[in-house]
């Protein structure tokens, strides 16, 4: 692997791309588990686990975007971080 692919598949970001995706895998194959009617308790868990799952990739993406804006310089590393 090349030494700028290591440095953007950082350990950390694999680890939340993988989480993402297991997490998703889960949430299908679970979907028949999940039709109403669901326990309260059930039902708190996995909006907690998804909800945890979002915030977990959504920094991950604003920590890149941050690592790439200040790559970029201004004007566009300002824009990367509105988009982001």
């Amino acid at each position: 692997m090349s030494t700028l692919l290591r440095s953007i598949l950082t350990p950390a970001a694999l680890t939340r791309l993988a989480v993402g995706w297991v997490t998703f895998l889960a949430v299908l194959a679970a979907g028949p588990l999940l039709a109403p009617p669901v326990p309260t308790p059930l039902l708190i868990g996995a909006l907690l686990v998804i909800i945890a799952v979002i915030l977990l990739c959504a920094f991950g993406v604003v920590g890149e975007a941050e690592h790439l804006a200040r790559r970029l310089g201004d004007p566009y590393g300002s824009l990367v971080l509105t988009l982001s």
